[in-house]
């Protein structure tokens, strides 16, 4: 437990350097935990219980707090981000043939939950779950109660937006509202995470799109004459949910951005440093997103 303080105190230190009060969420942000055989082979060994730099407890399996983004999960491009098919032809079909590995993969993981691990999939129920801990983290945070954010998110999670909580000009309310979505949330990915039992699996990784119209208030505190600041903007994020299919309970772990053809697809980070610094970056979920993606250069 001194461990895993130690870790979130080191993890604050993180995000309140990162110094300026968010009051504009960045356009796109987003999440994820990785497939079984990252905790298998990577944070847990098949013959010990311990994580990397003292982090793990003795229990031989995290609890959910502990758990972030290990490594990079494929988004599929969009908008700006998908190449023309009539200017790119080549980058065009190049990225069809990783959106349909892509699928089969997430077709794959969906075989395993049910036939290896016995599980059965309740898709609209973890969708209603995950949206309303996506509406209820952005409230806690405007709100400035870390005992609600620290509730709905992982350490790793929690730890940047109660750095930037203490950054936030205390004159100043502020007001965050989802107006409305844009389009249904759409599941991204779903991946088991596998602690090293083949039997059984607790937790699972949820990968979901949110596209919405929002809306941010600020008021001042000391004199409500004064004219509020008032924000509206479309908002899209890929943000990461980690489960626990026994109680139910489900927690923001991450964000991530869509991946860009022009780059490699991500695959599978096996370094235990790697694996921590991937956790702490996409635990920020309201870091700066990439700007899109210039296909001329390629």
């Amino acid at each position: 437990m001194q461990a895993v303080n130690t870790l979130n105190r080191s993890l604050r230190g993180t995000a309140m350097r990162a110094g300026q009060l968010l009051l504009i969420r960045p356009a796109t942000s987003a999440l994820a935990v990785r497939p079984s055989s990252l905790f298998r082979e990577a944070l847990l060994p098949r013959h010990s219980t311990n994580f990397t730099r003292g982090y793990a407890t003795s229990q031989p399996s995290l609890p959910i707090q502990s758990l972030g983004v290990a490594a990079y999960e494929y988004v599929p491009p969009t908008g700006a981000n998908l190449p023309p098919l009539t200017k790119y032809p080549k980058l065009y079909i190049k990225e069809i043939g990783r959106r349909i590995k892509w699928r089969l993969q997430m077709g794959l993981r969906v075989i395993l939950l049910r036939v290896r691990y016995k599980r059965k999939a309740r898709w609209n129920e973890w969708r209603e779950e995950a949206t309303s801990t996506y509406v209820e983290l952005n409230e806690a945070f405007a709100r400035r109660n870390t005992t609600e954010v620290s509730r709905l998110s992982t350490m790793f999670v929690s730890a940047h937006l109660e750095g930037r909580i203490k950054n936030m000009d205390k004159d100043w309310e502020l007001s965050w509202e989802l107006e409305k979505f844009l389009e249904p949330v759409k599941l991204i990915s779903v991946s088991p995470v596998d602690m090293g039992n083949d039997s059984a699996v607790t937790y699972l990784q949820l990968v979901y799109r949110f596209y919405s119209q929002q809306k941010l208030e600020l008021t001042y505190a000391k004199n409500r004459k004064v004219p509020k600041k008032t924000d509206e903007r479309k908002v899209l994020d890929y943000i990461v949910f980690v489960m626990n299919m026994d109680t139910g309970e489900i927690r923001v772990s991450g964000s991530l951005f869509e991946c860009p053809v022009t780059e490699p697809i991500p695959t599978q980070v096996m370094s235990e440093g790697l694996i921590l610094n991937s956790m702490k970056k996409h635990g920020d979920i309201f870091r700066k997103k990439p700007a899109p993606t210039d296909f001329s250069a390629v």
